[in-house]
């Protein structure tokens, strides 16, 4: 009598399915997941607005007018990185000939927040399509546009 072998292992058609299901699974989740990433990482863009905007309140109420430009703010250059050096963060103020003091007031400015395009950063906020630019003005106005610059407000600021 003949006793039967049992099998043990398995066949290789059945690693390639297993394969090809976890293929299709990350083909979909990784491109979420970078979603995911970037939108995170706009954070860091809304704080560094935030803090331009709340000193440049503070410049305004010492100074009747506000900054020209980051410099004036305490920073060390008119672009600055934001706090995780995700964005560089920047500044324009109209009328764009005036001083930031006495002389020739600054009525009003937008800090501007564009993607670091620095290679060394992982996260991919330059490839973040839907936000390429945030900003916010003097007066609390929140705006953004994507790549091909058009409005993307409502889908960037929530």
């Amino acid at each position: 009598m003949k006793k039967l072998k049992i099998q043990q292992g398995f066949t290789l058609i059945e690693l390639m399915i297993v394969l090809v299901i976890v293929a299709v699974i990350a083909a979909f989740a990784y491109p979420s997941y970078l979603s995911s990433v970037q939108k995170s990482n706009r954070t860091d863009a809304f704080i560094s607005l935030n803090e331009v905007v709340q000193l440049q309140g503070e410049y305004f109420i010492r100074n009747r007018s506000y900054a020209r430009d980051l410099t004036q703010l305490g920073y060390s250059d008119t672009t600055i990185d934001s706090g995780q050096k995700n964005y560089d963060i920047s500044m324009t103020v109209l009328p764009s000939n005036c001083s930031g003091n006495s002389t020739t007031l600054c009525q009003s400015f937008d800090a501007i927040a564009v993607p670091n395009t620095d290679s060394s950063q992982p996260t991919g906020q330059a490839k973040d399509e839907t936000c390429q630019e945030l900003s916010i003005n003097s007066q609390g106005r929140k705006a953004a546009k994507d790549k091909k610059k058009n409005d993307s407000t409502s889908s960037c600021w929530r």
